[in-house]
């Protein structure tokens, strides 16, 4: 392709287009690789990090639970274990809340898997608990049966439960780790690549520049030197102008006036 026969307009705006072409190539990169982090920063802020809170929530509730279940034991008096079992059924109401909310947050089959294995568990203690509170309420005579209740089948629901929590704790902070190694390598991958768009940018800026400078400096130079010659009184240096762009023109119209003048 002869560039000589394009015009300067059209060089310039096929300059710009390229120009505008790689600055939104690049700004939409940037913008698509931010909205990647931010997804990543949104899943460590609004579910793992919620979800470990709530979890930590439980593990208070059911620790209170077995703190008012040991109290109710060892109280002498009806009066010494109302409190107790006031205090348990108002933390069950409380970790019925707790808990629908972990279940809204759960996003894999996994962590589906594990809260309703913890719904069981949860059950299964709720029962020996009010086989507990039964033998405490009958008092001194099943004061023996209950503590032996109590640091047997009741102490092993209450580990079991701890351990489910436990687990999903751990899965939740697995999930804000990769969370985090994903805006990470996000992070490190869009710098390289956005460092090389700039550069791309700006050498073929300076590319382009050069050279439609050069289409046009050129030509006029070459004319004013003419003009000055012909002014001179030369009229002998023929111009030879290619293209029909307008320094082509303009040397065109610088021969046809040499050529009248001779």
């Amino acid at each position: 392709m002869n560039f000589s026969n394009i015009k300067i307009g059209v060089k310039l705006g096929c300059a710009f287009a390229i120009m505008v072409a790689l600055s939104t190539v690049m700004g939409g990169f940037a913008l698509l690789q931010l909205a990647r982090i931010n997804a990543n920063t949104e899943e460590m802020a609004f579910t793992w990090i919620p979800s470990i809170q709530h979890l930590d929530d439980i593990q208070g509730l059911l620790n209170g639970v077995r703190q008012a279940e040991l109290q109710h034991v060892i109280g002498v008096t009806a009066e010494d274990k109302k409190p107790e079992a006031d205090r348990i059924n108002a933390a069950k109401i409380k970790l019925e809340a707790v808990v629908a909310k972990v279940n809204a947050l759960m996003r894999t089959p996994s962590e589906q898997q594990m809260l309703e294995r913890f719904g069981k568990e949860l059950n299964a203690y709720y029962a020996t608990d009010t086989k507990l509170l039964a033998l405490s309420d009958i008092g001194p005579a099943e004061a023996l049966a209950a503590l032996e209740y109590l640091g047997g089948d009741s102490r092993t629901a209450y580990r079991t439960l701890l351990k489910s929590t436990e687990e999903m704790i751990a899965s939740n902070t697995r999930g804000v780790h990769a969370a985090q190694d994903g805006a990470r390598s996000t992070y490190t991958s869009s710098r390289a690549s956005v460092v090389f768009l700039v550069v791309l940018t700006v050498a073929l800026a300076a590319l382009m520049g050069v050279w439609i400078v050069r289409q046009i400096t050129r030509p006029i130079a070459f004319a004013v030197g003419a003009a000055k010659e012909f002014a001179g009184g030369d009229l002998t240096m023929a111009l030879k102008p290619r293209g029909s762009d307008e320094p082509a023109q303009l040397l065109h119209a610088l021969e046809s006036m040499r050529l009248g003048l001779a």
